[in-house]
């Protein structure tokens, strides 16, 4: 019975050791949260920021706004300003603005050659500069 017992042990070793290296760690790495620390996480504070400008234009004008010039520096915003033609084949024009400068403008036959279009009207004037 002895024997039994003793064989038990040392087969259940290597697991006891590594359940206390685990749980060592564990209290190690967990010390900062233990003592009262808090994690700041940079993508919660970004979106706070994003969130209120959004919040402010939604109040101003009673739209929703699908971007910001706080998200990522100010990135080129697109926006459907028009369409024509018959419901079966509709013609979609489209600005592209950079802050509040509308920079190109395009049109096509969907929203996204519409955009497209606008685009690359944008980058001409650009590489005209």
């Amino acid at each position: 019975m002895k024997e039994m017992n003793s064989n038990s042990w040392k087969k259940l070793l290597p697991y006891v050791v590594a359940l206390v290296v685990f749980v060592g760690l564990a209290l190690i790495y967990c010390t900062p949260l233990m003592d009262g620390k808090v994690l700041q996480a940079g993508d919660v504070n970004n979106w706070k920021g994003v969130a209120e400008e959004a919040r402010e234009y939604l109040e101003e004008t009673g739209e929703t706004t699908f971007w910001t010039n706080s998200m990522f520096g100010g990135m080129p915003t697109y926006q459907i300003t028009g369409t024509s033609g018959p419901p079966h084949a509709p013609m979609y024009e489209a600005a592209v603005f950079r802050g509040e400068a509308e920079i190109g403008r395009g049109s096509g036959r969907t929203k996204k050659q519409a955009e497209q279009a606008a685009a690359l009207s944008a980058l001409q004037k650009l590489q005209d500069k």
